[in-house]
């Protein structure tokens, strides 16, 4: 009889304080985000055409050039004519006490179709597809040997630009 009664009690308690709905509202919230093209780095490795000796062919050497952009980006590269161009428009390196000049020429496959084309000074623009980390190979070769160049350390420093 107590259980009972306690019972009872316990159901008109909760039902007095039972709270009354009179209707019921809702509201949507909508949620976005806008992509935009972007690309987040460009990075290249040092280019080093190592140490030459009289009667050995001319050097090659390579770089490796690092893009970053997001997927449907769509950016152009443009690869500088370095420091010390030439009259004939050829890069140059240039020797650190006397200015004297060794000339070379870049070479790199194109990121979008794969073919190998020399990079010319000041461009013509690369135009570079985004959406995942792309490594290109820079190709350098001297166009002379440094047959009768002075003695001592040359260099150049190129720019590679990327617009987006």
């Amino acid at each position: 009889m107590k259980r009972c009664l306690l019972t009872t009690l316990f159901a008109l308690t909760a039902s007095a304080w039972s709270p009354t709905h009179a209707g019921t509202l809702s509201a949507n919230m909508n949620v976005s985000l806008t992509v935009v093209g972007a690309c987040s780095s460009i990075a290249v490795s040092p280019m080093n055409f190592g140490t030459w000796s009289a009667g050995q062919p001319k050097h090659g050497a390579f770089s490796t050039l690092t893009i970053n952009c997001n997927s449907g980006a769509e950016a152009s590269l443009t690869i500088g004519n370095g420091f010390n161009p030439g009259a004939d428009g050829l890069r140059a390196m240039k020797h650190q006490a006397t200015g004297a000049l060794l000339k070379y020429q870049l070479s790199m496959p194109d990121p979008v179709t794969g073919v190998e084309m020399l990079a010319p000074p000041n461009g013509p623009n690369v135009r570079v597809v985004g959406g995942k980390s792309q490594s290109l190979l820079v190709d350098g070769v001297m166009v002379e040997t440094p047959q009768g160049s002075i003695v001592g350390s040359y260099t150049d420093v190129v720019t590679f630009t990327l617009n987006f």
